[in-house]
């Protein structure tokens, strides 16, 4: 779709590997699966909800929960291969 290109083009753009969301009807991604994206009644795409947008940091023994809010910087990712 037109959409999956966009996110695709940003994915590049971050330097964010795509990976496999979901059980049933698996999809490649680009961005975390909670990213909401929306058409306007003007045509133009809209995103919401870009908390996780960027890959976790390494999980600190002890530290439950931390992937949820321990995110990497985008010129971290951006170096990364």
């Amino acid at each position: 779709s037109h959409f999956a290109a966009h996110m695709a083009a940003l994915g590049k753009q971050l330097n964010l590997a795509n990976h496999r969301a979901g059980n049933h009807n698996a999809a490649w991604l680009h961005t975390p699966a909670d990213l909401e994206g929306h058409r306007g009644a003007d045509g133009r795409f809209y995103l919401l909800d870009f908390a996780r947008l960027m890959p976790p940091e390494t999980p600190v023994v002890g530290a439950r929960g931390a992937h949820l809010f321990n995110r990497l910087r985008p010129e971290l990712a951006a170096q990364s291969s």
